[in-house]
């Protein structure tokens, strides 16, 4: 049997979860919509959370005699939550907070208003489209949050004001932001050892610094963080098309 799949060119795979919720029509509406505002990817600034504990850090792959398990001692307690909101550009995470617990919406709200406001210019231009998915804390001070995107100014610019953009739901395919944390907690991973030492919000500092600079030489690097944004869709020239399922 397994021959004659091999020869019919089938192989065995992961398979991938796709969510019963999701609606390709509304997610079609959210794709004409970023390519009715956004002519370039770098217009595009993506805001997500994450969170991460002890078990963050524990390889579940390693080396060793053929036939032979691969054993580790650890605790098999979970640890500390640590929870970050991050945005994340083609150029890379450029700003972050983080928190000893689970995000609520005032919490949401305050730290992405902070955010918003150190790193998001008037549209249109650079950074001038805030994205976020469809999570029930985002749209539960959506009111508040638009009155902060409609007072993001910069003294060189006379327009004022940023676009604020949702994700179709349960389309998290189209989120670089869930790209980029995957990148962050594999580097967290693989540099464990060093990180342990550190106080953490130097860990998480030196993380989001360095977890693309490991695997590439500039922002556009077949792996870097505009690489994500073209995997996700997002092109130049605003001819953005999400990838197929």
């Amino acid at each position: 049997l397994h021959g004659a799949l091999h020869t019919a060119g089938i192989s065995l795979k992961k398979m991938q979860k796709v969510a019963r919720g999701r609606d390709e029509v509304k997610r079609a509406a959210y794709w004409h919509q970023i390519n009715s505002c956004a002519l370039d990817p770098s217009w595009l600034l993506f805001a997500d959370e994450t969170a991460m504990d002890g078990r963050t850090i524990r390889r579940k792959h390693g080396w060793g005699a053929v036939g032979q398990r691969v054993s580790v001692i650890e605790m098999m307690h979970r640890g500390k939550m640590i929870s970050m909101l991050a945005f994340f550009t083609t150029e890379d995470f450029v700003s972050w907070r983080s928190m000893v617990s689970a995000y609520n919406s005032e919490l949401f709200l305050e730290h992405i208003t902070s955010l918003i406001n150190g790193v998001m210019e008037p549209y249109p231009g650079p950074n001038s489209i805030l994205v976020l998915d469809n999570c029930q804390i985002h749209h539960a001070r959506e009111a508040e949050l638009l009155a902060v995107m409609a007072k993001v100014t910069r003294p060189w610019r006379t327009d004022v004001g940023a676009l604020l953009i949702f994700l179709a739901p349960y389309c998290c395919i189209d989120n670089s932001d869930e790209y980029g944390f995957s990148v962050f907690k594999a580097c967290w991973r693989r540099n464990g050892d060093k990180l342990k030492g550190m106080r953490l919000d130097r860990a998480l500092e030196w993380c989001f610094y360095n977890c693309y600079a490991e695997s590439r030489v500039g922002p556009n690097a077949p792996s870097g963080p505009a690489a994500t944004y073209r995997h996700c869709g997002y092109c130049a020239g605003g001819q953005h098309q999400g990838p197929v399922y």
